[in-house]
Formats: C-alpha cells, sequence, structure tokens
C-alpha cells in the first residue's frame, strides 16, 4: 500500500476534509502522516522519516504543500516532491481561475482533480499539457446520536455507528453555514479603471443574474470576444483570472439575497459565518448570529436543523459539501441546483431546489417544509439514505485509494 501525505493547519475546512478522507485510507491500509502547515523542525523530521521513495503519495486540498512553501523548496528551485520522486494528488475546490500561478509551477507527476465538470473543461480548454481528467466531487461527513463524525468506515472495518435521526429533537428551524462579505466591497476592483471598463463589469453580472445556468468565463468570453473578436486563447487563459472579484461578487450577492429573503419574511436563520452583521434587513432580529465556526460545529448544528439553507459557490456542475452534510445530519437542504445534482437527487424527494430567478418562492417553500412534518420527514430520510450510500468522504476516500494504487 501507498504510504500519504496529507496536511493540516492551513483553511480548517480542507484540512478537516483531509482527516476524513485520512480515516478511509488508513482503514485500507495505507500508512498516513498528517504534516501540519505550522511545522515545526520535529514535523520536517518525521516527515522523511515516513517517506519511502517510490511508494509514497502526496494528497493536497488548493495546492498545499505546493504553492511556493519554502519548506518543500530547495535552493535551485527543485521541488521536494520532485526530489523524492513523490506524485501529487490536488483536489481543487475553488475554480482553477483562482490558481495560475500555481498551476504554472506544478510538479513533475501531478494529478489535478476537480469537483465540478466545468472546472475540469476549463483544465482541459487550458491546461492541456496538465492531467486533469478526474471529476470527484465534495462529500459529506455523517454525525452519530453523540455529535461525533461516524466512528467506523462502513464496509471497510467493522460497523458504522447510526448517523443522528432526522427524527431526533431539532431546535433550529433553519441554519445556514458560511461567511458574507458585502457585494459592494468589490466595487472599487469594479470602478478602478474608467467608464468604459466599469460598464462592462457590470454586463457580465447582469448577465450572469439574468441566466444563473452560465459560468463566469463562458460569459465573460462572450463579452470579451466582443469587444475584441481576434482574442487569442493565450489572452483568454491570461484574463480569466483578472475576474475573481466578479465570481466573488456574484457570490456573495446572491447568498445575501437567499438569506435576507427568508429573515424578512419572518424566518429564523441560525447563521455559522462571519460578515453577516453587514446584510442590511429589515428585520435583523431574525438573523441568530453564531459567527465563525469549525467544520464540526457546523455538522452539529445541521444536525440540530429542521432545514438547512446552501447557495452554490457558483459551482454549475458540481456539488458542495454543505448540501451533503445536511442531508447526512437529516435535515432537508434547501439549494439552487447544478446539473450534476440534478443527476442525483430527486426534487423535492432527496432535496429541495430554488430557483435563483424566484427567490420570492423560497419562503413558500420553506414554510411548506415546517408546517408539513410528515413531508420534511420523508425528503429528511430520502436525502440522509441517498448521501450515506455513496457521498461521504468515505465514498471519496475509496476512489483516491484506487486512484493511489494505480500510480
Amino acid at each position: 500500500m501507498k504510504r500519504v501525505i496529507i496536511f493540516t493547519g492551513g483553511i480548517e475546512t480542507q484540512g478537516f476534509f483531509s482527516l476524513e478522507i485520512a480515516r478511509t485510507l488508513e482503514a485500507l491500509g495505507h500508512p498516513v502522516y498528517d504534516f501540519n502547515l505550522e511545522y515545526d523542525e520535529k514535523a520536517l523530521l518525521g516527515l522523511l522519516r515516513f517517506l519511502d521513495r517510490d511508494n509514497t503519495v502526496m494528497l493536497s486540498f488548493n495546492f498545499h504543500g505546493i504553492s511556493g512553501e519554502e519548506v518543500f523548496l530547495r535552493e535551485d528551485g527543485t521541488l521536494f516532491w520532485d526530489e523524492f520522486h513523490v506524485p501529487c494528488i490536488n483536489l481543487v475546490v475553488d475554480h482553477p481561475l483562482y490558481y495560475p500561478k500555481f498551476l504554472a509551477a506544478i510538479p513533475k507527476d501531478y494529478t489535478h482533480i476537480s469537483i465540478d465538470r466545468f472546472h475540469r473543461e476549463y483544465m482541459r480548454r487550458h491546461y492541456p499539457e496538465v492531467n486533469a481528467g478526474i471529476f470527484l466531487p465534495l462529500a459529506g461527513t455523517a454525525l452519530d446520536e453523540a455529535g461525533e463524525p461516524l466512528s467506523f468506515v462502513r464496509g471497510i472495518r467493522g460497523e458504522a455507528s447510526e448517523a443522528v435521526s432526522p427524527e431526533a429533537h431539532r431546535p433550529y428551524d433553519i441554519v445556514f453555514a458560511g461567511n458574507y462579505t458585502p457585494p459592494a466591497d468589490f466595487e472599487r476592483y469594479i470602478t478602478r479603471l474608467d467608464d468604459e471598463y466599469t460598464a462592462f463589469y457590470y454586463g457580465i453580472i447582469e448577465d450572469l443574474m439574468a441566466d444563473p445556468s452560465r459560468t463566469l468565463e463562458a460569459v465573460a468570453e462572450e463579452h470579451i470576444r466582443r469587444e475584441i473578436p481576434e482574442v487569442s486563447e493565450a489572452e483568454l487563459k491570461e484574463t480569466f483570472p483578472n475576474l475573481t472579484f466578479l465570481d466573488l461578487y456574484i457570490r456573495f450577492y446572491e447568498r445575501g439575497l437567499a438569506v435576507k429573503t427568508l429573515a424578512d419574511a419572518g424566518f429564523q436563520i441560525h447563521i455559522f459565518g462571519e460578515g453577516w452583521e453587514k446584510l442590511p434587513l429589515e428585520h435583523p432580529e431574525n438573523l441568530i448570529l453564531h459567527g465563525g465556526c469549525d467544520s464540526l460545529t457546523v455538522l452539529r448544528a445541521q444536525a440540530k436543523a429542521k432545514l438547512s439553507l446552501n447557495v452554490m459557490p457558483w459551482f454549475k456542475d458540481g456539488a458542495h459539501d454543505r448540501v451533503f452534510n445536511s442531508c447526512a445530519n437529516g435535515s432537508v437542504c434547501l439549494t439552487d441546483p447544478s446539473i450534476w445534482f440534478r443527476e442525483i437527487f430527486e426534487d423535492g424527494k432527496q432535496v429541495c431546489f430554488y430557483d435563483l430567478l424566484n427567490m420570492e418562492a423560497l419562503p413558500e417553500m420553506a414554510g411548506e417544509l415546517l408546517r408539513n412534518e410528515e413531508k420534511r420527514l420523508a425528503i429528511a430520510h430520502a436525502g440522509q439514505e441517498k448521501t450515506l450510500a455513496a457521498h461521504l468522504w468515505t465514498d471519496r476516500g475509496r476512489r483516491l485509494h484506487e486512484l493511489m494504487e494505480g500510480i
């Protein structure tokens, strides 16, 4: 079995994902070394002792370990991973347009995993030299009745403890997990040049809002070609990473609108994330702010909720862990859809999809589910069953095990 290096100590959620995957890999027989990115000399020595040349794989989220960290760079610029012949598997949980700098300096033996099929197509088009053919969506973590992650890996070692039941006492009507930044904070990037550029950027935003099924890169390319018909592929590739502020603008606009629509309609929402005091509301008393928190706290909140609201971060053909976490822990997930979600979930049977173009219907949907316990519990049970069967980090760990053993 391959030896596997994972990373913690960076972005908390990505460290949590890594540890969840590590549980499965260890159950399958892989020795795993957890390298904390807030490392000390002891951690470095442990890493060197753990390494088995030509039999070790590095597993990263969002370029951890391959984003220019000095500890993994030799004086001559050689990467530690290349020196010790360590293949690098990188699960990229954001759009690749955020990472041109890192993609220009990847290791020799590198596998890029996309969590959205449009992200994969972006990689194939703009980085054909990169091994980027794998689509592996994010997954969920189920808690047991004690509020802890399931103690065993089902089907690998022993029996899994029972997941928290949808019928368990649920004091929260609605929860939402995620931070908020006012879209106005990004306007300085939109207006930083001149009126022509400002109109160009707002034109992209308006088209995305008018048709939320489209990706940022598709709409942006349409606008760019309208202005510069002769634009080359290389120029497009160079331009797209300069538009990340548009991705963030639209993401937080829709996130804020969903929460505002429910709160101002009279629904109390327990918010687990930062920045929400900046959302202008008619009824701010309907937001119960719990502040920033770790992944386990969010999972426990979802296990206490009847409904869990999700707004996709403009992943149009992939998944987000909030959806699977909600379902795994017995709450009904209200989410905008993606192409892939529509393939795996039945709307109104396992999750409830709402339309970003018809947010006005969201309060009616939430109200019906809160009033109709029989319907709500039927959806919660079906969504939980679907998620526990195929969409936990255990399942993604199995896929990564197969990939690693084939390297």
